[in-house]
């Protein structure tokens, strides 16, 4: 009896350890805040609060044609400070990062599960 409690308490141990990720900054929701962009053609993409979400998309404001595009199915794998054209661990690029043009207008915005959690911002390099 007392032997299959203690498995019973060990198959839950591991069972929260699985469906949680402590490796990295918490997942984003929907309180997602101010976005940002460094300046230069390989800009950081940052949000606040610091968290991952599963999408982040750079386009061309003048004609909307998409830059970068990233993202990571469903579990939020795309970080707070991710550089222009650097595809973080855990992420696929589904467009190629195309080099960006100084004096032209670009727009970041994150996403998960396909609703912008933020706005994003305009930027240019």
């Amino acid at each position: 009896m007392l032997r299959t409690r203690v498995l019973l308490a060990l198959l839950v141990v591991f069972a929260a350890a699985c469906g949680s990720d402590s490796t990295g900054p918490p997942f984003c929701d929907a309180t997602v805040g101010d976005v940002s962009a460094t300046t230069g053609t390989a800009p950081v993409f940052k949000w606040e609060p610091s968290c991952r979400t599963r999408a982040l998309r750079v386009f061309r404001v003048s004609d909307q044609q998409t830059m970068w595009s990233i993202s990571s199915g469903s579990s939020p794998a795309v970080p707070s400070g991710v550089r222009y054209g650097t595809t973080p661990r855990g992420a696929t690029a589904s467009a190629a990062a195309l080099p960006l043009v100084a004096g032209t207008q670009y727009r970041v915005i994150i996403s998960n599960n396909g609703t912008a959690i933020d706005g994003g911002v305009n930027f240019t390099p």
